[in-house]
């Protein structure tokens, strides 16, 4: 198995003190070796030599308005410590973490007293073209003790998303409110299908009595409610782009709407104005044209 070194990365969420109000802020302080290449922000590896100096540090200049001002050369307090900014870079913000900063290891062992340097928080491997990923993540895990995890880059990524979505409250509320939002829009469309179908219920005999089958006659609904759920989705769309943008440009979280999530929930909507229609359509297939009239 061909492999490079392993890369360390340090973590840690460390007191921030905000130089324009004095408050204290949990920001997320990321350390790793100047010589190693294991971030892919390019702002990093142009301060290089800056970051190499005692106490200096990179801000994101994406982070929160409440860590204050985000400019090269103000000082103020990381961890009850002096620090200065000599540069800045842009990084989204994650749920945990609205504040970055990057440091060097040394420079993170300063600001982490009685932590060395042997305490690595990730430990990140490049393979080699052309060997396969899987494969060196199962023999990493025979080789290594139960108390480290491995996992690929993909993994690590469907293991957070799991954890966000199905363990933490902020999963479950979003769950309820998808299927809040389904079963809604499901009673609104019906309602408006039933009064539709209810004030136009004699033309609907008319075509039955003129002898339209009863398959043409729930074409027509189903037409009709794909006709609304085609109309619902257009100015519902847009609304979630402008929600995402707004709440990008208030968090900095990177949320965006895919053309998959977009076809998905058309699919949705579909799905639930065409269940609705069959349900109302039971009222012009059973309907006797000579009790409506």
């Amino acid at each position: 198995m061909a492999l490079l070194l392993a890369r360390p990365l340090y973590l840690a969420f460390r007191s921030w003190r905000n130089v324009e109000t004095t408050r204290i802020r949990a920001l997320l302080l990321l350390g790793f070796n100047y010589r190693d290449p294991v971030l892919r922000v390019p702002e990093v590896y142009q301060s290089l030599s800056a970051l190499q100096r005692q106490d200096t540090l990179l801000m994101n200049s994406l982070s929160r308005s409440e860590f204050g001002p985000r400019e090269v050369g103000l000082k103020t307090e990381l961890n009850r410590r002096q620090v200065e900014i000599v540069g800045l870079f842009s990084l989204n913000n994650t749920i945990r973490a609205d504040g970055t900063a990057i440091v060097s290891d040394q420079n993170f062992i300063r600001l982490n007293p009685g932590r060395s340097l042997d305490d690595i928080s990730l430990g990140l491997i490049t393979v080699e073209p052309g060997v396969k990923v899987d494969e060196v993540v199962q023999n990493l895990r025979q080789i290594m003790p139960a108390t480290i995890k491995v996992f690929s880059r993909q993994e690590a990524m469907s293991r957070d998303r799991e954890y966000w979505v199905k363990s933490t409250s902020l999963g479950y509320i979003i769950g309820v409110a998808v299927i809040m939002a389904f079963l809604v829009a499901t009673v609104i469309v019906y309602q408006v299908l039933s009064s539709d179908v209810n004030e136009r219920l004699h033309e609907y005999a008319t075509l039955k009595a003129i002898g339209y089958t009863n398959l043409r006659l729930l074409t027509v609904v189903i037409q009709e409610a794909l006709v609304l759920a085609t109309l619902g989705f257009i100015p519902g769309c847009l609304l979630a782009l402008g929600m995402y943008h707004a709440i990008f440009i208030a968090t900095r979280l990177p949320v965006a709407m895919t053309v998959s999530r977009m076809l998905f929930v058309f699919a949705l909507t579909i799905v639930t104005c065409s269940a609705s229609g069959f349900v109302v359509a039971r009222k012009v297939l059973v309907a006797d044209p000579a009790d409506v009239f």
